[in-house]
């Protein structure tokens, strides 16, 4: 029989070469860690590859032993071989060590005594090992954070999110420090979802909350303490702002209660009346909420008006319809210029004019739910910047 140009021009190539070819690129074989989760991909597999989570490790080289995964993704696709039609599948996975957020539910008391740690204890020298003689010019430095979502098991869970907001924090005074002239105003702004909360989604998710909602404040209250003391030492003036997220609402069912009614206001409300008690080491920092029914804060930062709000009041892509609705009904978020928010998980940054809409990251590691909608995970920090004579510049996650 006389075989075609393409059979004779055809190469014996591997099916898992072809396989490669109709493949998402999402899917390729490979593996990254950060902040202690792996992330990883395996490449096409036969249709029989069964894909158990220690065989999922195991293809990867980890041992299942010390890696536990937290989520899977898959993909499967048929290709046309010399053979007939094969099935091949793909699998992606997150995994954190063994320990994090598994087992019994973590101790409130070690929690803070993390807080608490000789590296971590404010103002003790040498902890920023920066030189305090540069001089203090005008302006203001930004530390923004948002999402940490405490008490959440996903990812590496809550100590994981403990952790790396208390690192942002040190990273943001040693930059602080490490400016030629530093701002003398310091601003820290917490943008809501700062607890996992109990009324998300109904109340459905207190199965993958690790504590108490009584716990989950407490320890946001310390976190927020402790930027407090971090910064206070180093400035003239510090000034802090918590806006309320979805999941800081305090109630929701049975019946709906003011936008103010939220712990991450409550936290930051207690802070103020603690350090109202010493004026002598307290007396420059200043607390701003959301007014009665209100949920966000418009305020001056640097010369740069700033509006800080969650983010849940918008669908992502509709921020600028939302910030124009504010200008139109003559809400004070119409004045600002600088548009500040987390809820999206995310950092991104756009301007229109003189403008500009700022996203900050999560801080928690990821949302399990997201992953296995798109796949995507977090690349978790808190957004350090600064404002001087109103033009804000360098923006840097840490």
């Amino acid at each position: 029989m006389t075989k075609t140009l393409e059979e004779l021009l055809a190469t014996n190539q591997s099916p898992f070469l072809v396989a490669e070819k109709g493949m998402p690129a999402t899917f390729r074989a490979g593996s990254i860690k950060k902040d202690g989760v792996l992330t990883a991909a395996t490449g096409a597999k036969p249709s029989d590859f069964e894909a158990t989570h220690d065989n999922l490790l195991r293809d990867r080289g980890y041992d299942p032993a010390e890696w536990r995964i937290t989520s899977v993704t898959d993909s499967e696709w048929d290709v046309q071989t010399k053979t007939g039609t094969d099935t091949f599948q793909a699998f992606k996975f997150t995994a954190v060590p063994r320990g994090a957020a598994e087992g019994e539910a973590p101790n409130i008391d070690d929690l803070i005594a993390i807080v608490n740690e000789p590296r971590f204890m404010a103002g003790s020298a040498p902890r920023y090992m920066a030189e305090l003689e540069a001089p203090i010019g005008d302006g203001a430095w930004v530390h923004a954070l948002g999402d940490l979502q405490l008490f959440k098991i996903d990812g590496d869970g809550v100590e994981g999110t403990l952790r790396r907001v208390l690192a942002s924090i040190d990273a943001g005074v040693q930059q602080y420090l490490a400016m030629l002239a530093r701002p003398s105003h310091v601003h820290v702004a917490w943008l809501g979802d700062c607890i996992e909360g109990g009324v998300s989604q109904g109340g459905r998710n207190m199965w993958r909350t690790s504590g108490t909602l009584t716990e989950q404040v407490r320890l946001l209250r310390r976190i927020m303490l402790y930027a407090i003391d971090a910064y206070a030492p180093y400035c003239q003036r510090l000034t802090v702002v918590s806006v309320p997220g979805n999941h800081d609402e305090a109630m929701r069912l049975p019946v709906n209660t003011r936008s103010d009614d939220s712990w991450a206001i409550d936290a930051l409300v207690a802070i103020s009346d603690a350090i109202e008690l010493n004026s002598d080491k307290y007396g420059h920092v200043e607390c701003y909420v959301p007014g009665n029914d209100e949920q966000d804060v418009t305020m001056e930062i640097g010369g740069l008006v700033t509006t800080h709000i969650h983010g849940h009041q918008y669908r992502i892509g509709k921020e600028w319809d939302w910030w124009k609705g504010q200008a139109f009904g003559g809400r004070q978020a119409g004045l600002a210029k600088l548009l500040l928010y987390g809820h999206q998980h995310h950092f991104s940054i756009d301007s229109k004019g003189d403008r500009l809409r700022v996203c900050v990251p999560a801080l928690e590691s990821e949302s399990t739910w997201w992953v296995h909608k798109t796949g995507e995970v977090g690349a978790p920090g808190g957004l350090v910047f600064s404002i001087i004579d109103g033009a804000p510049s360098g923006f840097t996650v840490l």
